[in-house]
């Protein structure tokens, strides 16, 4: 991304050089203002293996980690207070 200040102009170029795009300082804010979440509200994104379609995809293969669970433990934690925990 690149400002010009005597044209108001922002010059983007995206990651992967295949796009560029000319927009008036004007029209950068409002294509930038539509990222910014409403008052109060909390916007997050997931990505790699914790997207949604990751996740699908995984859950059709019968692949997906099963949901960790609280193991019980094998001895009363009396028992355990009176070993110690070294």
């Amino acid at each position: 991304m690149e400002y010009l200040p005597q044209e108001a102009k922002v010059l983007y170029q995206s990651k992967d050089g295949k796009e560029k795009k000319t927009y008036s300082a004007l029209e950068w804010l409002a294509a930038m203002g539509t990222h910014v979440p409403d008052r109060y509200q909390q916007c997050v994104r997931y990505y790699g293996a914790y997207a949604n379609s990751t996740q699908g995809r995984l859950r059709k293969r019968q692949q997906a980690d099963p949901i960790p669970t609280v193991l019980e433990p094998e001895i009363s934690s009396q028992q355990f207070r009176k070993i110690g925990h070294a």
